[in-house]
């Protein structure tokens, strides 16, 4: 059956040139079809952000997402899309978002705005700087993708052309967002940074475009990288390692045994390093984690020799 074209506003020419991603569910087709509804009510284009954008650019649905995420630019004076949602009767759904009816469900649809103002004057707190910086960086670099999604009933298959965040943008999201996240949200977005970083396909991207980001914003991202993935990380399950269950005293040793001969990379005065007290085995995060950490900080913080940051073992300079 013909795929059913539901933005086709400004077709590009090469439209059968553009990203595409095929995804499945009654679930996705609902959160794919809300993107035109959010159009019409607003009359904005927005940028997809969150979990569509992620499984969009990694090109499978490796997780499920329940909600559509969208950012936008706000110009002084104008209003927010939110206010504009709400008084055309649009029911609220969290502190930023509106529930939209589709023909295949409701949906949750959240709307972060950047405004001018908050751009002419940064934040202070490195968290909140970070969102504003990161949010306007996915806005501006944002481009365009087909997303599809197959229906498996009578109705047609949907299709939508949509501005999709940037993989290295996505990142610098997430490690911003984990701040404020409940426990289970916090697995999924640091799921969503090893994902993007790592990926065969949009790994060596996002790791390009974060070694070319802005000094402030590159400073911000590093600090919340080594804060998650070496600070808060003994265990790929991050800060939420204290909720699994103890290791056995067997498994305790050969973790700290393949810790020393596998994760000893924080900078070159410790590199090689092979022997370790048994107290400073207990403190060498995860492998994974450090590879994550030193792929984040050598394609951020290289870039910007001049925002000089402390490496993993604490030293500083190679």
């Amino acid at each position: 059956m013909a795929p059913r074209l539901v933005t086709n506003a400004g077709m590009p020419d090469n439209f059968g040139r553009l990203p595409a991603v095929e995804l499945a569910g009654a679930s996705m087709l609902a959160i794919v079809q809300a993107i035109p509804e959010l159009e019409s009510r607003t009359g904005r284009k927005p940028t997809v952000i969150g979990g569509l954008a992620v499984l969009s650019r990694l090109g499978t649905a490796y997780r499920a997402t329940s909600d559509l995420d969208t950012a936008s630019r706000r110009a002084t004076g104008a209003p927010s899309q939110l206010d504009v949602l709400l008084a055309a009767g649009a029911s609220r759904a969290g502190p930023a978002g509106v529930w939209i009816q589709t023909s295949a469900g409701m949906v949750q649809v959240d709307i972060i705005e950047v405004t001018d103002a908050e751009l002419s004057q940064l934040p202070d707190d490195e968290t909140d700087r970070l969102a504003v910086l990161s949010h306007a960086w996915a806005i501006e670099t944002a481009t365009r993708m087909r997303v599809r999604v197959a229906s498996q009933s009578e109705v047609p298959d949907t299709e939508v052309i949509v501005r999709v965040a940037e993989p290295g943008p996505l990142i610098a999201m997430k490690l911003q967002s984990i701040m404020n996240r409940p426990a289970a949200k916090e697995r999924t977005d640091l799921l969503d940074v090893v994902r993007l970083t790592l990926d065969s396909t949009v790994g060596p991207s996002a790791r390009a475009q974060l070694h070319h980001a802005g000094a402030q914003l590159a400073a911000d991202a590093s600090l919340h990288a080594h804060r998650w993935f070496i600070e808060q990380s003994e265990h790929p399950a991050g800060k939420h390692r204290n909720e699994l269950p103890p290791l056995s005293p067997e498994r305790q040793t050969a973790r700290r045994m393949r810790s020393v001969t596998e994760s000893a990379r924080c900078c070159r005065r410790c590199r090689g390093t092979t022997r370790r007290t048994s107290a400073e085995a207990d403190r060498v995060p995860n492998p994974a984690a450090i590879g994550v950490a030193e792929d984040l900080q050598q394609h951020v913080l290289l870039a910007q020799p001049e925002l000089e940051q402390p490496a993993a073992c604490g030293h500083r300079g190679p």
